[in-house]
């Protein structure tokens, strides 16, 4: 945040991350205030 970040996204090239990377999406977006979208290819 300190450099202006306010979106960010993670891409998961793995299916088996996307609840992990979800959970940490949102306690990201929760406690920092900055949008984390995880999605995967």
């Amino acid at each position: 945040m300190g450099y202006g970040i306010r979106r960010f996204a993670i891409v998961n090239g793995h299916g088996n991350n996307m609840a992990v990377n979800a959970q940490a999406a949102r306690r990201i977006t929760e406690e920092l205030g900055v949008l984390v979208v995880p999605f995967a290819y």
